[in-house]
């Protein structure tokens, strides 16, 4: 049986209520960005809700969908129809990075690099870019050259060490 595309998001916005963590986060960024791919549909012209798209984001997020925290923490770093909240964006970035999202830890270096929403910790930033760089992400290889050059040799050894001893689930 066939459905129309406004039946679907219907239903998806069911399956979301219903508490589906996956269906939430794809409800937060359809909400995002007035249009989105779920995997069995690509839905257009939803009216953009930035208010609707992070309380999505947060459900997910707080059921543990490392794409809905990598996003969640993405909107407030970047203060996407949301006041920026670098303390906000530290927390799911984390939360995200802890799992193995290669942009979430990408970001997260970023942030120790600059000091934003975090002490700068030159070492951590290090170790989340180069975490980021190992699984293939292109900005953090670029990037963690530029790191490892502000580095001294025992921040970089530290670094080093912790990306090495770095285990999934685990913040750094």
């Amino acid at each position: 049986m066939e459905i129309t595309l406004d039946e679907y998001f219907v239903q998806l916005q069911k399956t979301a209520e219903a508490g589906n963590a996956e269906a939430q986060y794809n409800l937060g960024r359809i909400y995002l960005r007035g249009e989105g791919s779920t995997g069995s549909a690509f839905v257009r012209d939803v009216p953009r809700d930035i208010s609707k798209a992070v309380e999505w984001y947060q459900k997910s997020a707080m059921s543990g969908n490392v794409n809905a925290q990598c996003d969640l923490g993405m909107v407030f770093k970047l203060g996407l129809g949301v006041k920026e909240d670098a303390n906000r964006a530290f927390m799911w970035l984390q939360k995200a990075a802890a799992q193995g999202n290669d942009v979430a830890q990408y970001n997260l270096g970023q942030m120790y690099a600059d000091g934003t929403g975090v002490k700068l910790d030159l070492p951590h930033a290090s170790a989340w870019v180069l975490l980021a760089a190992v699984q293939g992400n292109e900005k953090a290889k670029r990037n963690f050259i530029a790191i490892d050059a502000k580095l001294t040799s025992a921040q970089r050894a530290e670094g080093q060490k912790l990306a090495a001893s770095w285990k999934k689930g685990e913040i750094l």
